[in-house]
């Protein structure tokens, strides 16, 4: 086995994470078995994704560079990360900010800065929740309790309660536990800030205690890794372009604190330099190339890059080819990654799922200038159908108006019918469904056919 010199997946260029495997005496039986067990739907290899005879597709030569501006200038929305926290996202981010190692810093006081913010709202809690912290004060350095004294008679029992001091070491034991347990040392490093504006002579372990009492507000922590968050998000825009003319690792670092977002956060699209896409049907010998198409991001020598496409996403696709304004076109990938447009949506259990829309077109505009189309031919009577509409129609309410158009497709009774998100009674009829499967939109008067 052959492994190009790297140890991470790199999302800018498919030629980087190649894998030559040189099997001479390998039964081709057993081959197929493992490729078919990763490609089988829920099982655990359901997650790889197979690439058959793959070809390596550069950038479109016969397309404008504009045409790559336009698809990576709209904002996408991917789901959001279950074990992210925004508090080491803060963390990770300011160390890159940081970072001189391959050049001047883009801001050499990040972690100052973002002390001082999450500082300043711890003290802002403290002020704002008085009340609540001296009554966790008091339950932290006293303990409350009842002595009951029986008599031969009912009448002489009584009970009669007591309070008794914590020991001070309990105090000590308990109150570092809870500062401790806020991740990253913040909590550590605003007691210290404390500590040191009131100089010597300063009580620590009442500080503590108050800090402990503080934390054990509900609410408290939230409340901190959203200053963290708020943080974050206003780094990310103020270096917004300098974080897009990075690269290698660096770059893959921040795009790794992009993605860890607790609420869908709107990001771009980072295409890359190449792209490994399939060429043939299957891995049978003498299976047939694939059908190509012009005018993709991606392309052979000849301008044409292979898709996989069902009969009706071909039709789709050969009609928003053979559109008058159609410029440019691009396959987005599957699988959620930062090459590909998502939109993070949540499923009907409750969790985030990401729905990649199949195509992005590129359109001229009249006033010449470019336009970005999400058009998705999707079965309609997949489970995730109708969630995935509610989650298309939720993005294009707040980020329609960064494109020309967003269309969900399907084929209903041999016809293929469209919904277009952008009008608002689609979206109020989509947003207000109760059905368990979508078909009847498509079905209904809010739908189109599609022409």
């Amino acid at each position: 086995m052959v492994r190009q010199p790297l140890a991470r997946r790199i999302t800018t260029d498919d030629s980087l994470n190649s894998v030559w495997c040189y099997l001479p005496k390998f039964k081709l039986s057993a081959l197929t078995a493992i490729v078919t067990e990763l490609n089988a739907p829920g099982e655990v290899g359901s997650a790889a994704e197979i690439v058959i005879h793959a070809g390596l597709f550069e950038r479109n030569s016969e397309l404008d560079v504009a045409v790559f501006e336009a698809i990576e200038s709209v904002p996408c929305l991917p789901a959001p990360d279950p074990l992210a926290n925004p508090i080491r996202r803060a963390k990770t981010l300011a160390k890159l900010l940081t970072d001189d190692s391959r050049g001047p810093a883009l801001l050499p006081s990040a972690g100052a800065e973002l002390t001082t913010k999450l500082n300043n709202r711890f003290a802002g809690l403290m002020v704002e929740l008085a009340a609540a912290v001296a009554k966790n004060v008091e339950d932290i350095e006293t303990m409350q309790g009842r002595h009951t004294v029986y008599g031969f008679e009912e009448a002489a029992t009584k009970a009669i309660p007591r309070s008794i001091a914590t020991a001070a070491r309990d105090i000590d034991r308990d109150t570092g536990r809870v500062v401790a347990s806020v991740k990253e040392g913040v909590a550590k490093d605003y007691l210290k800030h404390v500590v040191g504006i009131a100089g010597p002579g300063v009580d620590i372990l009442r500080e503590r205690t108050k800090l402990a009492a503080l934390i054990r507000v509900p609410g408290v922590i939230d409340s901190i890794q959203a200053a963290a968050n708020e943080w974050v998000l206003a780094q990310l825009n103020r270096f917004r372009v300098q974080i897009k003319h990075t690269t290698g690792a660096t770059k893959e670092a921040f795009l790794r604190v992009q993605g860890q977002t607790i609420t869908p956060e709107p990001v771009t699209i980072e295409l890359p330099t190449t792209l490994r896409s399939p060429t043939r049907e299957s891995n049978a010998e003498g299976a047939p190339a694939l059908p190509t198409f012009a005018r993709h991001l991606f392309a052979d020598r000849d301008g044409r890059f292979p898709a996989k496409l069902n009969a009706w996403e071909t039709s789709v696709l050969k009609a928003e080819l053979g559109r008058p304004e159609f410029a440019a076109w691009y396959r987005n990938p599957s699988r959620a990654t930062v090459s590909a447009h998502r939109i993070g949506y949540e499923t009907s259990d409750g969790d985030w799922a990401s729905l990649q829309a199949d195509f992005l077109v590129i359109s001229n505009l009249p006033n010449n200038t470019l336009g970005v189309s999400l058009i998705d031919p999707h079965g309609d009577h997949l489970a995730d159908a109708l969630p995935k509409l509610k989650g298309l129609a939720a993005f294009t309410r707040a980020h329609g108006d960064h494109f020309v158009r967003i269309e969900s497709i399907a084929e209903v009774n041999g016809e293929l019918r469209v919904l277009d998100l952008q009008r608002d009674d689609v979206r109020a009829a989509i947003e207000s469904f109760a059905g368990a499967q979508a078909t009847p939109l498509y079905e209904s008067s809010v739908a189109a056919n599609y022409a």
